[in-house]
């Protein structure tokens, strides 16, 4: 009588290259990578918000920046009220009270990054103004990956 079948050889074999397929797809996929990607483009998004909310304030007041906290100050702060971070640019009033954005971002992956109220929040996102060109820079100090995540208007 004649066996019709696989041997155990055979079956070893087809595991073996099955196993070194999944190995070859999960490191072309790199889950780790796309998180971090992931990350920096919501990074980018926040920067961008943040942006577009400075500009809608400068537009509702005539191109001039109004703000209880000040002017936007000419060396790199964290935008986050000064009880949660010293020397911090409160500039959570200026854009969330008056609806120029529902909430303040935060970085995603940032230590302390957090926002609960415009008195209780970080970003971990800075904001710089040039005092000679009076560019307005946001950016995200954190990213990932060796990124700079950087926006200039």
């Amino acid at each position: 009588m004649k066996y019709r079948g696989f041997t155990l050889i055979e079956i070893l074999i087809g595991i073996a290259l099955l196993a070194i397929l999944l190995a070859l797809v999960v490191a072309a996929i790199n889950p780790a990578q796309r998180f971090q990607d992931a990350r920096n483009t919501q990074r980018f998004s926040d920067i961008t918000g943040i942006m577009d909310s400075i500009n809608l304030n400068m537009l509702a007041n005539n191109g001039v920046w109004t703000c209880a906290a000040g002017v936007i100050p000419t060396t790199t702060k964290e935008m986050a009220d000064p009880t949660s971070t010293p020397g911090g640019y409160n500039i959570c009033g200026c854009l969330v009270t008056p609806g120029y954005i529902a909430s303040m971002p935060f970085d995603p992956n940032a230590s302390g990054a957090s926002y609960t109220s415009c008195t209780t929040y970080a970003t971990k996102y800075n904001v710089v103004q040039s005092a000679t060109t009076n560019v307005i820079t946001v950016n995200a100090p954190n990213a990932e990956g060796g990124e700079t995540i950087s926006l200039s208007r």
